[in-house]
């Protein structure tokens, strides 16, 4: 329980932080990050004190929304010759897993769609990565760690590649005892070393070396 109430109030922090540091920002494509933590930490408040059951459902859209939000937040760099690609990837993950629901592989309802997460999870890393190679070489060592896109890319690409075979197992119930211990364990971990590195970000990176 101790865990998850850590896990659940980072983001929160995380969020407060985004809004507070907003004006380091504002001027670029990320000025909508606030959106973003700010609906993933309202769900995790909500569901750790109010709807603790029969809320996959609710995790199953947000990966939608999840998948949408950083093809949109990170479209303008990826460099010109790739944004089709990124617009591609987008439109395929929502006909893949409107396809999954619809012809009753997944129950959205009532279980946790492992092809879904993992489909957008894949298609998120391929953007990140894409988005840190196009800031390696344009930026100087000097500037990249006053960059709040870099920390952004940095500790998401930590969370979402730690994350990737987690999500990958179809049914968590069926985890038991030192094997599901250890796995939420290792998802917390991920959890509170990418906020940290986010909340790192916003504190540390310089409103000049923003794009």
């Amino acid at each position: 329980m101790a865990i998850v109430l850590i896990s659940t109030y980072i983001q929160l922090l995380t969020f407060l932080l985004s809004v507070l540091c907003w004006t380091k920002y504002k001027h670029t494509h990320l000025r909508s990050l606030p959106l973003y933590f700010g609906v993933f930490a309202f769900i995790e408040l909500f569901c750790f004190h109010f709807y603790k059951h029969d809320n996959v459902w609710l995790y199953n859209l947000l990966v939608f929304f999840e998948v949408n939000f950083f093809c949109y937040l990170f479209y303008p760099y990826v460099g010109r010759s790739f944004r089709k690609i990124v617009i591609a990837l987008a439109v395929l993950f929502n006909v893949l897993s409107g396809f999954i629901y619809s012809f009753g592989y997944c129950d959205f309802w009532n279980e946790h769609c492992a092809y879904s997460y993992v489909l957008g999870i894949f298609i998120i890393l391929i953007v990140i990565f894409k988005v840190l190679v196009k800031i390696l070489i344009v930026n100087s060592y000097t500037k990249l760690g006053s960059s709040l896109l870099f920390w952004i890319c940095f500790g998401f690409l930590i969370f979402f590649a730690t994350s990737l075979p987690l999500f990958s197992i179809s049914n968590w119930s069926n985890l038991l005892g030192e094997y599901n211990k250890n796995i939420s364990l290792l998802l917390f971990f991920s959890v509170i070393i990418s906020h940290l590195i986010l909340i790192f970000g916003f504190l540390w990176s310089k409103k000049k070396y923003t794009y």
